[in-house]
């Protein structure tokens, strides 16, 4: 008995170490880990491995050891074609300085710098890309374009590529308002150009929620949610096995000129910033609408933020306006690491505050613009019936 009195408190030890390991095992196994190689850096999660090149695009995102997205080329995150329509001149850029690479709770952030300067189509485009990547496996990818002389282009995208053997007879889904906007039920399993519109795009259409794609078995879904501008809302799915290459692409433009959206600069010192999102996760289709649903519902209360923020007077609306834009910081950080539940709430108080800034300033505006000035036109009015009926009546005396 006394041998078992001395055994037991050695025992409890051990199982307080073995605890202790296996929780540094777990917490180490969700941080991320880098390399900085001469072309690119190399990010690897628990379930993630992802290329990013020094020019500021993802050269190739593994997910579960299977290849489920890239770039085209080794060069930008946003792609600008020629007046030509030639070959892609950005598929390939100059690195101008190292990038920059910061370890943070959530995961890590890379910093890009690199410049497309061609002469003979007129280019000469600045990059400075950052990539803040979750230990989810979501990245968001911010962009700044700037031209650093005046410059000429036929187009600007986003183009993301799925390649064709992880993903033919797939599917596509875009969301407008939270809802499917359009959809494509299968990726074609060969190339036919006689079954798709203009030799190689499968499909297009209007969003302003994102999209996702899924290959056949559905076990891995991946998000693509545009964050800005809210000008991105059209999308083709495209087939590149048209002239020879193996993959779909999606392409997201944000300066053709069929449409009218000129958002890439062409002037000298002018710049614009696009940010987005992409999540490939293994969390089913209803993770994946439910994250598109509640970053709509953020896009919501932007636009609401948007249409007070440059007029808002009151003491009350300036103070709704920032708590909405502190809901939208959080959210997006809830969000990208995962937390539902969390990133809905934000939205949900976002949304609130946005709008109640915005009822503020349109109340503020009535009685400013229509209220007060009905008043002063009632009482201009009342003087001028006096002076029409003659004034105030004489007194009559007594007598006459």
């Amino acid at each position: 008995m006394n041998e078992i009195r001395r055994i037991v408190p050695t025992i409890l030890v051990l199982v307080l170490l073995l605890a202790i390991i296996n929780t540094c095992n777990l917490t180490k196994a969700q941080e991320l880990t880098y390399e900085i190689t001469d072309t690119e850096i190399v990010v690897t999660g628990a379930t993630f491995e992802i290329h990013i090149s020094k020019g500021g695009g993802i050269n190739a995102y593994y997910f579960m050891g299977y290849p489920v997205l890239g770039t085209l080329g080794e060069g930008v995150a946003i792609n600008i074609w020629d007046r030509d329509w030639s070959a892609h001149p950005t598929t390939r850029a100059e690195v101008i300085k190292d990038p920059e690479v910061k370890m943070y709770d959530w995961g890590l952030m890379i910093k890009t710098y690199s410049r497309v300067e061609n002469p003979n189509k007129n280019l000469f485009y600045k990059y400075t890309t950052v990539h803040k990547i979750y230990k989810s496996g979501a990245v968001v990818i911010s962009t700044v374009v700037e031209a650093y002389k005046d410059s000429d282009f036929a187009g600007g995208a986003i183009l993301i590529t799925f390649p064709c053997q992880f993903y033919k007879s797939g599917k596509v889904f875009a969301y407008r308002q939270g809802d499917i906007s359009f959809k494509v039920e299968e990726l074609p399993p060969e190339y036919n150009p006689e079954a798709e519109q203009e030799g190689f795009v499968i499909s297009s259409g209007t969003l302003d929620s994102g999209y996702l794609v899924m290959p056949p078995e559905g076990k891995i879904n991946v998000i693509i949610v545009y964050v800005d501008p809210p000008e991105i809302k059209y999308l083709e799915v495209s087939d590149a096995r048209a002239w020879g290459s193996d993959y779909f692409y999606l392409c997201s433009w944000v300066a053709p000129d069929w449409t009218g959206l000129n958002l890439i600069p062409i002037s000298a010192g002018d710049s614009h910033n696009f940010t987005w999102i992409v999540f490939p996760h293994n969390n089913g289709p209803s993770f994946s609408e439910r994250f598109i649903k509640i970053l709509n519902e953020g896009k919501r209360a932007n636009d609401y933020i948007l249409k007070v923020e440059k007029i808002a007077k009151s003491a009350k609306a300036k103070e709704d306006l920032k708590k909405a834009k502190e809901m939208l910081s959080k959210l997006l950080d809830a969000i990208c690491s995962g937390d539902l539940d969390k990133a809905e709430g934000y939205a949900t108080n976002a949304y609130k505050y946005a709008r109640s800034a915005y009822s503020t300033e349109a109340t503020r505006a009535g009685i400013r613009y229509i209220v007060i000035p009905i008043v002063i036109c009632v009482a201009l009015y009342g003087i001028a019936a006096k002076k029409w009926k003659g004034g105030e009546p004489e007194e009559i005396e007594e007598g006459k």
